[in-house]
């Protein structure tokens, strides 16, 4: 049994109690996804003095994005329970700041959690990604002014893709969503497929299973089918979501002496339960 903001259910045998050994040293975690969040709150707990550095201005990290598409708003009820949380700990917040060296010299912990988060993948290989026309996932879910009556091309059909198309088909787009496989959603549990098709399927969104992207020009992307043949879509707006790829630990923090732990999408790709669980098992293993 596990719970996806619950890192101790099923393991609550294994566990001893949260233990406040910290003595006021001082603790760093980079990054205020869900990993960042959850390190904050048991370092916060064990006594360590805790601040959280964040690039963005906001807490929530991937869960900003994730309580954005249709009936997933709740998602932003676990980001107010941290912000409540942290705040009744103490934790400081550095929020809209660069985890720089200089930073790090200002706040000389005697540990660090690496919960940095990931980017989204964005293929050399594939020419023309970089035409302003080409926005990732998090662009457009996040666009402001949001897309509206244009022609959208969303290639990749996993979870952040598919429910990114549902957004963009809400919003008055003509959708197209494109799938490198011959399965759209690939991946995805069942359940949520059941679900997301059931909605997708009422709006004008075209799907196309086996198509792989090979090069974009200027409202123009061309794509393979499993059979070899190309074809060509039309488009305003093409939007990739190809997977994403975790943060690495930069070397210059690697060499600092500190006592330093890595979690969430840094660590390895994965859902909210990853993320929250790599979280608190990295505060709970500093020493």
């Amino acid at each position: 049994m596990v719970c996806s903001v619950n890192p101790e259910a099923g393991r609550e045998c294994e566990l001893a109690a949260i233990g406040r050994d910290g003595e006021g040293r001082r603790a760093v975690v980079v990054g205020a996804g869900p990993a960042g969040l959850e390190a904050a709150r048991v370092l916060a707990l064990r006594g360590f003095e805790t601040t959280l550095v964040e690039r963005e201005g906001r807490l929530g990290g991937q869960l900003v994005l994730a309580e954005r598409p249709p009936k997933k708003w709740r998602l932003g009820w676990l980001v107010d329970y941290y912000r409540n949380v942290l705040g009744n700990l103490g934790v400081g917040l550095r929020l809209g700041c660069e985890a720089a060296p200089e930073l790090m010299d200002e706040l000389s912990p005697s540990a660090v959690v690496w919960a940095a988060g990931s980017v989204p993948v964005l293929p050399a290989s594939i020419p023309g990604l970089d035409l302003p026309c080409v926005l990732t996932a998090p662009d457009a879910i996040m666009a402001d002014p949001a897309l509206r009556d244009q022609r959208v091309c969303v290639v990749g059909s996993g979870m952040t893709g598919i429910e990114c198309a549902e957004m963009l088909a809400e919003q008055g787009n003509e959708v197209g969503l494109y799938e490198m496989v011959d399965q759209i959603g690939p991946g995805i549990f069942f359940q949520n497929m059941i679900d997301i098709m059931g909605r997708l399927d009422k709006t004008s969104t075209k799907l196309f299973p086996g198509h792989r992207l090979v090069s974009v020009e200027d409202g123009r992307a061309r794509f393979q089918k499993v059979d070899g043949s190309e074809v060509v879509a039309e488009f305003d707006r093409l939007v990739l979501s190809l997977g994403i790829k975790g943060v690495p630990v930069p070397e210059w923090l690697e060499g600092r002496g500190c006592e330093l732990r890595v979690a969430g999408d840094a660590l390895g790709i994965g859902r909210i339960q990853e993320a929250v669980r790599t979280g608190y098992d990295a505060a709970r293993s500093i020493a």
